[in-house]
């Protein structure tokens, strides 16, 4: 295993690079706690952020399903690629976050045998797995979890590389052990394997009749929602028993060309309406674009998994901006994602990418000043 350093990403955006969904609501941080605390950064800020004592935190997550947190909450990404496994308890108890998504991990060359994705720092091993039970037991002391965040773009996954559903069982066993994760979050790449697809529905009903551990996996969104593969992908895993409670929607978007008035912020190209419509270039009918995928998604989600309708579909979705510059949201932004997230009931917020202004971050996390 060649796992390797961790750093806290957060940021808005759907993206083809990785992401976790989260739920976004008003709120800020406030400045570091100062020399001698750990310093763990959550991507998409620009500082760390603390928040007053006595605060209220994030309620706790659901106990079924993936990554499932009460609604309004935030989930911050661990790009375990950056940075030395940082101090999670002493975070959250400065920022008020409670959830973390630790990832990603991918599938050693050539085997059934987990690793992180990316080579190990230079200069030094990557942490192990094991190396992670402490962080993520003192997060715990402290009312957070955390969890780890299986595939994303980089590397064979743990489906495709695994010859069976027993030997992939294990593996995910393996990790749920050694680091006494609360959750694990499959970012699916390969949706239209259908043999991967299916071994991965049979190890995680396996793992869940062994041990209390949520899944939820992290798809990319598209202007017309879901890919046909994954709504398959979601059919056939409820179909085949494991209970997956959480669909984390990843939303790319990309700096407005020069020109277009700030704050406003352009979608991926990909989304934008044909040229020369009426009001196709509008802050407004950009954020309409993306908002209008969610909700294309959340019915695919409710179909593919039996669910009673569309208020049942929403607490079980995510949304996850990526992005790739640093000024990729603005404040009024991010208070129309949170209100969204608010309106349809999302099941939490996260952010991906390149790191945003803080008085954007607060609004999202909706940490207190």
């Amino acid at each position: 295993m060649l796992p390797r350093p961790l750093a806290l990403l957060a940021a808005l955006a759907l993206s083809g690079t990785t992401g976790v969904v989260i739920g976004l609501l008003p709120g800020r941080a406030q400045p570091d706690a100062g020399p001698g605390s750990p310093s763990v950064h959550v991507a998409g800020s620009g500082t760390a952020a603390g928040r007053p004592p006595g605060t209220p935190g994030p309620p706790d997550a659901d106990a079924a399903g993936g990554p499932a947190v009460a609604e309004g909450a935030f989930v911050a990404f661990v790009d375990a690629a950056r940075l030395p496994v940082p101090g999670l308890a002493a975070h959250a108890r400065r920022t008020g976050l409670r959830r973390y998504a630790v990832g990603h991990v991918i599938a050693e060359p050539g085997g059934c045998v987990p690793r992180w994705a990316g080579a190990a720092p230079a200069g030094g091993a990557a942490v192990a797995f094991g190396a992670l039970r402490g962080p993520f037991a003192d997060l715990r002391a402290v009312g957070g979890e955390a969890g780890l965040v299986l595939g994303g773009p980089a590397g064979r996954g743990l489906a495709g590389a695994c010859s069976t559903a027993d030997d992939l069982a294990a593996a995910y066993r393996s990790l749920v052990t050694a680091t006494g994760a609360a959750f694990l979050d499959f970012e699916v790449r390969d949706g239209a394997d259908h043999a991967a697809a299916e071994r991965r529905a049979r190890a995680v009903r396996a793992l869940q009749e062994e041990l209390p551990v949520r899944v939820g996996f992290t798809l990319e969104l598209h202007p017309y929602g879901l890919a046909a593969q994954d709504v398959e992908l979601l059919r056939l895993t409820h179909r085949l028993g494991a209970d997956v409670t959480t669909v984390n929607l990843l939303a790319p978007v990309q700096a407005p060309e020069p020109g277009t008035p700030l704050p406003v912020r352009e979608v991926a190209a990909s989304w934008d309406q044909p040229a020369g419509r009426s009001g196709a270039g509008t802050p407004d009918a950009r954020l309409r674009r993306v908002a209008a995928a969610v909700r294309v998604a959340r019915d695919q989600v409710a179909a593919a998994q039996n669910l009673s309708g569309a208020g049942e579909a929403g607490r079980r979705i995510a949304l996850t901006p990526v992005l790739d510059e640093p000024h990729g949201l603005s404040e009024t932004d991010a208070r129309k994602l949170s209100a969204f997230a608010d309106r349809h009931g999302l099941a939490w917020l996260s952010l991906r990418g390149v790191r945003q202004d803080p008085a954007v971050t607060r609004i999202l996390w909706r940490t207190p000043a």
